[in-house]
């Protein structure tokens, strides 16, 4: 592929789908991860450090991105919502546990300045997204937010709120009160559940393999354990970046969070903030069946 790569920043807070979203950008030939934010949420930025470490371990990508330390969400947040160890183990590895420590790079509480890139993408609660936002000159003006999050005609999970939000809706709530740099973008659940992984990507998926498709597999095997559903929530927020034309239905809105990380929406024109309505069905069966094939690899 030609062009200049599209270069996205991705901030995770760990957990299975979160590593199968971000190893399948680092393995696009027309995208460039120059840095990965580990956000303390769901479990520690320590762990989920280590996790990304153990990840990028076995995927040993052309380029390594920086490891970045984010924020934490506040301790009693992070008791407040389910981890979801069942699916995704106690370190965000399935039924893996980390080979060795989180190696970070740097320290964004300490210094909050990023690699030039297009696009942030934030798989967990945005609480680091919010910090880097709240001080202005750190969030440049070309750079989109999309967000993977939130959950508007379904119940969220979690006392009605999807658990990204749950976990800091503070942060939520600001950041679709000021929107910074290009604006911010929502990939709600009510997206990503419709967008289910089709039975002929899952089962090539969990046959496994050499490699990586080998730890993929035993990733998956754990968070979709028997589940009539496989659902792969990261990766699709992550398409919606990759791979835009996936979008079939995006929408200018007002997005509002409560105090539980509850949120609600309404259309208006002229709004930075967009919510995505639906997908392209046959462009992401193609992506999901790429995927799973993991028939776009970047050239060494």
């Amino acid at each position: 592929m030609t062009g200049t790569p599209r270069r996205i920043v991705v901030d995770t807070d760990g957990g299975v789908d979160d590593l199968v979203a971000l190893t399948w950008l680092l393995r696009l030939p027309d995208v460039e991860i120059p840095a990965i934010i580990a956000t303390g949420g769901a479990r520690p930025a320590d762990v989920v450090g280590a996790a990304v470490t153990h990840a990028l371990r076995a995927l040993a990508p052309a380029r390594r991105p920086l490891l970045l330390r984010g924020a934490e969400i506040d301790p009693a947040a992070r008791a407040a919502v389910p981890s979801g160890a069942q699916l995704h183990g106690e370190f965000g590895l399935g039924p893996l546990v980390p080979a060795h420590r989180a190696e970070f790079d740097g320290d964004l509480r300490v210094d909050p300045s990023l690699p030039a890139h297009t696009d942030y993408l934030a798989l967990g609660p945005l609480t680091t997204a919010e910090s880097l936002a709240a001080t202005g000159s750190d969030w440049p003006a070309e750079v989109r937010l999309t967000a993977m999050g939130g959950a508007f005609s379904l119940p969220g999970v979690v006392r009605g709120a999807e658990p990204n939000f749950a976990r800091d809706p503070r942060a939520a709530r600001q950041l679709f009160a000021e929107p910074p740099g290009r604006g911010v973008r929502v990939v709600p659940t009510d997206v990503t559940t419709r967008a289910s992984c089709p039975p002929e990507a899952a089962q090539r998926v969990l046959a496994g393999g050499d490699g990586w498709p080998g730890m993929r597999a035993q990733l998956l095997t754990r968070y979709w354990s028997g589940a009539a559903v496989r659902y792969c929530h990261d990766l699709v927020a992550a398409a919606v970046v990759a791979r835009p034309e996936v979008v079939a239905v995006e929408m200018p809105a007002t997005v509002a969070v409560d105090a539980y990380g509850r949120s609600s929406m309404t259309p208006e024109g002229d709004s930075a903030v967009t919510v995505v309505g639906r997908l392209d069905d046959t462009a992401w069966r193609e992506i999901a069946l790429a995927w799973a094939m993991d028939t776009e690899v970047r050239v060494r």
